[in-house]
């Protein structure tokens, strides 16, 4: 019952993020900017009652929104809902994007991603 209440509490708080997640993809669309959405959650498995492990390979933290800017540069945007903070993982995920040349930024907002991006792109609307 306790996993069934976990599994039930993650998908509603992650309606809250999905609905931002596709606001912030229209704008990106919109401004013609390629991206895609990651979906970096282990999938769970009824059957076994527990997740099912991540692929080898792959590692934790990456952003919830991929993409490559105009100019060639990586992208990564991890978006948050109000009063919900980034592990230390998608923190440090964030921190080697932008240290190796990238753009990576947290987003709770369209004006967040605006705020962030604005700075590289002035025609952005």
């Amino acid at each position: 019952m306790l996993l069934t209440m976990k599994i039930l509490t993650t998908y509603l708080m992650s309606k809250e993020e999905n609905a931002i997640q596709s606001a912030i993809m229209q704008y990106l669309f919109y401004n013609k900017i390629f991206h895609w959405r990651n979906n970096n959650t282990p999938i769970y498995d009824v059957t076994r009652k527990r997740f099912r492990a991540m692929p080898k390979g792959a590692i934790k933290g990456v952003s919830d929104i991929l993409g490559i800017l105009p100019d060639g540069r990586f992208l990564a945007i991890e978006v948050k809902k109000p009063r919900s903070y980034m592990s230390k993982e998608q923190k440090l995920f964030i921190k080697n994007i932008n240290e190796n040349g990238g753009v990576a930024f947290m987003a709770r907002s369209i004006d967040d991603v605006k705020k962030h991006l604005i700075n590289h792109y002035k025609e952005l609307i």
